[in-house]
């Protein structure tokens, strides 16, 4: 064998060598240790849309007083009296309705600080779920603002008359649904930023009383409301007397004349 073969041969014995050494170390990340799985998006709680209504009972002593008091209570809640009724009922019982509409983050302390005013005989809250609606009015904003978009643009690209005003009613009719959608949007928003209550301020009502003494007093009251019913009628009947008086002495005259005509009865024979 010659020296040339065995540098050869030397060389092939070498690189096997390292060849060998290469496959037995270890892999890049066996010296490294193992990286952490990546961390998924942190879960978040979508912003939801909820409308606020309800409706309250309060019962005053003067229901005048509560109502101005309700009215202070509400602005300085930052909210306001959208609708007032005051009536009174047959018995001169006073009533007030109210429709007020304060901040939703505020309406617990809100109707805590109702029961200063008086008695809540009744409560009511309902929560209505209108995120579905906003994220639809919302869907529908942006592609109409889009395709608005677009018809500028075509307009300033048109060519024709004719092109420019089909452009120009396209975009009259986007912009028109455009701004009936936000004026929707902005209406929902409001609802869901303000809760809606109803408020009913009434009179405390006196007991009732019984017994001899009571009887008294409804029997007593009875004959004035008899005595007053009386009086009405004889101020209805009042204008009509005169045709009363004049229809009794006809009457009377054709009675009488009856009693002339009749003839004497025949004398009997015997």
């Amino acid at each position: 064998m010659t020296a040339t073969h065995r540098r050869i041969l030397l060389c092939a014995f070498s690189a096997l060598l390292v060849l060998i050494a290469g496959c037995a170390g270890p892999g890049p990340d066996a010296s490294s240790p193992a990286a952490p799985a990546p961390a998924g998006p942190s879960e978040q709680d979508e912003q939801r849309d909820v409308v606020t209504t309800g409706t309250v009972a309060i019962t005053v002593g003067d229901v005048g007083a509560a109502v101005g008091r309700l009215g202070d209570l509400t602005t300085g809640t930052d909210g306001r009296v959208d609708a007032r009724t005051e009536t009174t009922s047959a018995n001169h019982s006073p009533t007030a309705e109210l429709t007020v509409r304060v901040p939703a983050g505020r309406l617990d302390a809100y109707l805590n600080e109702l029961r200063e005013l008086g008695e809540v005989t009744a409560i009511s809250v309902n929560h209505e779920d209108v995120t579905t609606t906003r994220v639809d009015q919302d869907a529908r904003i942006a592609a109409l603002q889009t395709s608005a978009d677009r018809l500028r643009e075509l307009m300033h690209s048109a060519t024709s008359t004719a092109d420019l005003l089909a452009a120009e009613d396209a975009l009259a009719q986007r912009q028109s649904d455009l701004d009936s959608l936000r004026a929707q949007r902005d209406r929902l928003v409001d609802r869901v930023d303000y809760a809606t209550i109803t408020v009913t301020v009434s009179a405390e009502t006196a007991p009732v009383a019984t017994g001899f003494v009571a009887a008294i007093g409804q029997g007593w009251r009875a004959l004035l409301t008899f005595a007053r019913t009386a009086v009405t009628l004889v101020g209805f009947l009042l204008p009509w007397s005169p045709l009363l008086a004049l229809g009794v002495f006809a009457l009377v005259v054709r009675r009488r004349r009856r009693r002339v005509q009749q003839p004497a009865p025949a004398p009997q024979l015997s």
